[in-house]
């Protein structure tokens, strides 16, 4: 008598989202052509700050292929827009442009 696999062990059918190991949706993963074209900026800019000895844009490695994750790629973008208003500029805050008074 054969046993069917649990549902997180089971292929997905066609329409149907793969799961990981524990039943829980995958995303699928995005190139860093996607990830420049989300974010407004070059893929050389995502392959640079993906592959930065301490990374600011986190990566899965695939060989020599890098993809990510479009969760991390949203944690990203809200961390980046929590620092938005305050700008480190040479250890100083800068809080956006300062319009002088001479004329």
């Amino acid at each position: 008598m054969v046993h069917p696999r649990p549902k997180s062990q089971r292929s997905p059918s066609i329409g149907e989202a793969p799961v990981d190991c524990l039943g829980y949706p995958m995303e699928k993963l995005l190139t860093a052509g996607q990830v420049a074209e989300i974010l407004n900026v070059s893929t050389a800019w995502v392959y640079d700050h993906a592959e930065r000895k301490r990374p600011q844009l986190p990566s899965v490695r695939l060989g020599k292929a890098v993809r990510f994750r479009p969760g991390d790629i949203e944690n990203f973008i809200e961390e980046m827009s929590r620092f938005a208003p305050e700008r480190k500029l040479n250890g100083a805050c800068y809080d956006g442009p300062r319009i002088s008074a001479r004329h």
